[in-house]
């Protein structure tokens, strides 16, 4: 006696070939999958502001949020460090 699997549609947060553990965080607790909205989609035409983006992690997670939002407007906290304003340190 075979029994019928059913298989849960993969993550809808972001565009093909983009989904990982961001994914599973956001989606985990939200609404059934028949009402879910992707992250690209509730973030377009916000506002969202990142600090720590100077270092590493900092610097990925940006990478991402211009490859993956494009209609989302980001904003940088960066404080002047050693003679060199926060825009420098984005900059360079």
């Amino acid at each position: 006696m075979s029994q019928a699997v059913s298989r849960v549609a993969p993550p809808t947060c972001l565009p093909d070939g983009r989904q990982g553990i961001i994914c599973r965080v956001v989606e985990k607790n939200s609404a059934p999958a028949a009402r879910r909205t992707s992250i690209v989609k509730r973030l377009a035409g916000k506002n969202v502001l990142v600090t720590g983006v100077t270092g590493f992690l900092g610097q990925a997670v940006f990478a991402r949020l211009l490859l993956d939002f494009p209609e989302t407007r980001i904003t940088l906290l960066v404080r002047p460090q050693l003679g060199s304003s926060g825009r420098q340190r984005v900059e360079s």
